[in-house]
């Protein structure tokens, strides 16, 4: 985007000071901009308004060359109503039974829905508080965008400050940024890379390194932060199961299992 200047206003319009003109791309629907001269509206800043979180990771599950497999969008029982009211979630500011259309569902390529993920922000003074926490949705290439499948994370109302970025999968172990490296959320679009290993992450066992690409390691079937083979609330009953027995190597296949979306070769599948 060089030689060009853009701002995104309140009212999703958008101005440009242009040496020539990019291409723009606008919803046919709803008439918002999708991109701008090959940029996703995502990855552009936005003044005047709400502001915004880029945050970008990398699932174990469905990563796969570089990117994650969107198969589970284009099945059935994909939830259109965020699902961790369900699973027994609440939060500061979180407000329950978040919805997407289903043209949000319907993108393909690098920007396609893997899944539905937790963000929460919190302060880094004080990082076992939740400050704010909204469902959003999770990009092929590891983008976390807000519920139009598009823009980054924004939390109305937030106050300005530094905070750990939190972000908490179905099926695999949360992240949370380490209170010695946190954003600072304010004016400009305050990012955060999971994906690096120069990233510093409060647990490093949350994530393990693949080809040099840190992903969350899989596993969290019962959405507690922990991944857990035997004893109560463990994560392999519930797949079993699903598969309706006790041997571990038995399968199943289109499973409906909190926290077999994403298996890996060899595991339950959904």
């Amino acid at each position: 985007m060089a030689g060009t200047a853009l701002l995104i206003l309140d009212r999703g319009q958008w101005l440009s000071t242009l040496h020539g003109h990019p291409a723009r791309r606008e919803d046919p629907i709803t008439g918002s901009f999708t991109s701008y001269g090959g940029t996703g509206r995502n990855r552009i800043a936005r003044i005047n308004g709400t502001a915004r979180t880029g945050i970008r990771v990398m699932l174990d599950g469905p990563y796969a060359g570089g990117m994650m497999s969107d198969a589970l969008r284009t099945l059935p029982s994909f939830p259109l109503t965020e699902p961790f009211t369900s699973m027994g979630y609440s939060g500061a500011t979180y407000v329950p039974g978040a919805t997407i259309p289903t043209s949000v569902l319907s993108v393909t390529g690098n920007n396609a829905i893997v899944d539905w993920v937790l963000v929460e922000m919190r302060p880094a003074s004080s990082p076992s508080t939740i400050a704010a926490s909204r469902a959003v949705l999770l990009q092929r290439d590891g983008d976390v965008v807000d519920l139009d499948g598009i823009s980054t994370v924004g939390f109305a109302g937030l106050a300005a400050g530094s905070y750990c970025v939190a972000v908490k999968p179905r099926n695999h172990l949360p992240v949370m940024l380490s209170p010695s490296t946190p954003i600072v959320y304010g004016d400009a679009i305050a990012s955060v890379d999971f994906t690096l290993p120069g990233t510093q992450v409060y647990d490093n066992d949350a994530r393990k390194n693949v080809s040099g690409v840190m992903v969350l390691a899989t596993g969290d079937v019962t959405f507690d932060g922990t991944v857990k083979y035997a004893g109560s609330n463990n994560d392999r009953d519930p797949i079993l199961t699903r598969v309706g027995g006790t041997v571990p190597t038995a399968t199943g296949e289109r499973l409906l299992a909190r926290g077999c979306e994403h298996g890996r070769r060899g595991e339950v599948r959904r």
